[in-house]
C-alpha cells in the first residue's frame, strides 16, 4: 500500500460502554476512504447512510466491529466489516449523518449542535392520539444525560420537546426519540 493514499488522519473509538457512556479513544491512524458512487443510490431512511464507505489502513490489533472512526472533519463512521489483508486493512462503514439540528437539555436551557434525523412526522400514538415525532439521534455527539422528558431538538425549523425514548432503538451509537411539537 503506498502512504501517499492515507491521506486523512482519524481517531479510533470503541465502541459504548461506561455510565455516563463513553466513547474512548483507542487510538488515531492514517486512513483513506472511498465513498459510495452516487448512482443508483437509494434514498436515506435514517441517520446511517444508505452505501457503505470503504475504509483502508495498515493492519492494526484491536480493530473490531462496532467501532467509530472519526475523521477530523467531524464525520463519524461505524465499522461494519473487517476485511484483513497483508498490507491493507479493508473496512465497510457506514457514516453517520444527519441534518444540523440544535439539542437543548431542559436542566441548562442552553443549545448545542448536533446532527439529527427526522424519521418521521405526526406519528399518532398514546390514548389522546396527539402528534408525535421520531427523531434520530447520534449519541457521541450528545452530551449526558440524553432523551430526559423536556429537551428540546430545533430541526428542519421545527422545535420539538422529547417525551421519551423509543423502546429497543438504543444501539449504543444512535437513538430514536419520541418527540412532540414544542
Amino acid at each position: 500500500m503506498r502512504a501517499g493514499n492515507l491521506r486523512h488522519r482519524v481517531t479510533l473509538r470503541s465502541a459504548r460502554h461506561g455510565h455516563p457512556p463513553s466513547w474512548p479513544e483507542v487510538g488515531q491512524v492514517w486512513a483513506e476512504f472511498v465513498e459510495p458512487k452516487s448512482a443508483g443510490r437509494t434514498e436515506q431512511q435514517g441517520i446511517r447512510a444508505p452505501g457503505s464507505t470503504l475504509v483502508r489502513l495498515r493492519p492494526r490489533a484491536g480493530l473490531q466491529v462496532g467501532q467509530l472512526i472519526e475523521r477530523r472533519d467531524g464525520a463519524l463512521f461505524i465499522i461494519e466489516a473487517i476485511d484483513p489483508a497483508r498490507t491493507v486493512v479493508e473496512i465497510a462503514a457506514r457514516r453517520l449523518q444527519g441534518v444540523p439540528a440544535s439539542y437543548v437539555p431542559f436542566t441548562t436551557g442552553i443549545g448545542y449542535s448536533i446532527e439529527a434525523f427526522l424519521l418521521r412526522e405526526n406519528v399518532f400514538v398514546g390514548q389522546a392520539n396527539e402528534p408525535r415525532h421520531l427523531v434520530e439521534v447520534i449519541q457521541p455527539q450528545l452530551t449526558w444525560p440524553w432523551a430526559e422528558p423536556g429537551d428540546l431538538i430545533q430541526i428542519a425549523g421545527l422545535s420539538l420537546e422529547v417525551v421519551g425514548q423509543v423502546e429497543g432503538t438504543d444501539d449504543g451509537i444512535t437513538v430514536q426519540l419520541f418527540t412532540i411539537p414544542g
